[in-house]
């Protein structure tokens, strides 16, 4: 049985029982933003009113929250490699915050989790690209046959599993790079005359289409300004292009819904 289906919760009911006690007791006063939104949880908000409070207009990013919550509380492993690297950095980062509010046994439990994290995160060193490639590749199909126009975000599989810049905090996102460009007539004809870029060691991944552009142009003037103040630095090199940027997800989605635009394809940073 895979090592990532079989990590169920902890074995006895009485400490998984207390896993949730007690995780439960440190969430609620929890300052960073795991322990907000589990406390909008339980008040019985929805994602799409929890991500208006955050004035988010796309509530997929708590997906990834709830898959973290879940298990700090001793629920099931995630699949996905790049969620099991922020499950584990979430999980560290918790028991950092309240070890000394955690009784003995639950607290070698998760220490014990945490391991068990990590070390399916090297186990996925090798096959996490192909994994995301692979569903990502359907999603792409799907966007590309609406030829969409619009401002296209794309990057390399290995940038999405190897993060360039990882957060070293469970509030703040990785940043690796992304190309930030504009398409003339349509997204698919510009992607695929993308593709053939010999200087890209392998295929690129399209990862958000912003529509609903009046001047393509200016938005991408507006993108590419915003992120070099943001100091998100831009590629120099003559042979990669100058429009890739060292960035996140939720930093060019904040972007996007600033200016009003439409995603598509929605991933989340973490999938």
């Amino acid at each position: 049985m895979d090592p990532i289906e079989s990590a169920k919760s902890p074995s006895g009911s009485g400490l998984a029982e207390r896993i949730i006690v007690e995780t439960a007791a440190a969430l609620k006063v929890d300052d960073s933003r795991l322990g907000e939104v589990w406390r909008y949880i339980q008040e019985g908000k929805s994602d799409l009113e929890i991500a208006a409070i955050y004035n988010t207009k796309y509530p997929n990013w708590l997906w990834s929250i709830r898959r973290y919550i879940a298990v700090i509380q001793g629920g099931p492993f995630p699949s996905a490699p790049t969620v099991i690297r922020s499950s584990s950095l979430y999980l560290a980062a918790f028991l950092k915050r309240h070890e000394n509010a955690m009784s003995p046994e639950v607290l070698s439990e998760l220490k014990s989790r945490l391991v068990q994290l990590q070390k399916l995160q090297t186990k996925d060193e090798v096959d996490g690209v192909e994994l995301i490639t692979d569903k990502m590749r359907l999603r792409e199909e799907e966007v590309l046959k609406k030829k969409l126009v619009g401002i296209y975000v794309y990057t390399l599989p290995h940038y999405l599993t190897h993060p360039v810049s990882p957060a070293e905090e469970d509030t703040l996102s990785d940043r690796t790079l992304f190309k930030v460009g504009k398409s003339d007539n349509d997204v698919i004809k510009r992607f695929n005359e993308q593709q053939r870029n010999t200087a890209l060691p392998e295929k690129p991944l399209l990862v958000r289409v912003y529509t609903d552009v009046e001047d393509k142009g200016d938005v991408e003037r507006r993108f590419h300004a915003l992120l070099k103040a943001a100091d998100h630095r831009r590629n120099q090199s003559r042979v990669a292009g100058t429009e890739w940027f060292l960035t996140s997800l939720r930093f060019l989605d904040a972007i996007a819904s600033d200016m009003g635009l439409t995603l598509y394809m929605a991933l989340s940073e973490e999938e």
